[in-house]
């Protein structure tokens, strides 16, 4: 059973938090069965205290949730400074 499926059908596979908690991404499964990523980060502004999407990767097209992984690693900086 999928974790999470968001508007577009699309199911959530992992969810990678941010060693500091303010930003995550996604790694998204489309029911064609290619990948994609999604990078939020979290705005605490008192006015709008919640995740924003910082890059949506929707018109990527992976063929694994590991090369979603890897283009995201190779795109988002913290994830590079973390290794991750």
């Amino acid at each position: 059973m999928p974790e999470t499926v968001d508007d577009e059908g699309d199911e959530q596979v992992r969810e990678i938090i941010a060693p500091d908690g303010q930003g995550k991404v996604f790694l998204m499964r489309r029911s064609t069965g290619t990948y994609y990523f999604e990078e939020w980060y979290f705005d605490a502004d008192p006015m709008t205290n919640c995740w924003l999407p910082q890059s949506r990767q929707m018109i990527s097209f992976f063929d694994s949730a590991e090369t979603a992984l890897r283009e995201a690693v190779a795109r988002v900086s913290w994830m590079q400074q973390t290794g991750v």
